[in-house]
């Protein structure tokens, strides 16, 4: 009964909205954080090109005053033969929040993470990013329809 039970919960989240939206974000800087031995700086750039690319091929601009940050984090535990690899994408932006007072605070209104365990960290990094940017594009795409 149990694992009926998981099973169910486990399926009907699939299917859950996610709790963020992206309507109107139009403007975003890119900050990388990068705690993994194997990724340099050329390997950080080119991440950092592609998101850039598709980020503007959807209209969205970069770097003007304002911008919302665009968070791609990594994380990485190298094993006996392969690493173990967390990948991040996030906005960050300045809200006021709903309280008694209004109180102006930083805060992440999207995230998604991708952990896997690999032993071809570069080529599966770069594929991660590739899918977590796919998923806040289509969520950017359907919050933006108009």
């Amino acid at each position: 009964m149990k694992k009926l039970l998981f099973l169910l919960i486990f399926s009907i989240s699939l299917f859950a909205s996610q709790p963020f939206t992206l309507e109107n974000l139009n403007n975003l800087r890119i900050y990388f954080v990068n705690k993994a031995p194997f990724l340099d700086k050329e390997l950080e750039q080119r991440i950092k090109d592609k998101v850039t690319s598709k980020l503007q091929a959807q209209g969205i601009r970069m770097n003007r005053v304002d911008a919302s940050t665009l968070i791609l984090k990594i994380e990485a535990i190298k094993l006996q033969t392969n690493y173990v690899i967390n990948t991040q994408i996030a906005i960050a932006e300045e809200v006021i929040t709903k309280r008694k007072e209004d109180v102006g605070t930083f805060a992440y209104t999207y995230h998604l993470n991708d952990l896997f365990d690999t032993k071809e960290p570069r080529i599966d990094t770069m594929e991660s990013f590739e899918f977590l940017l796919e998923e806040f594009l289509d969520l950017y795409k359907e919050d933006n329809e108009n």
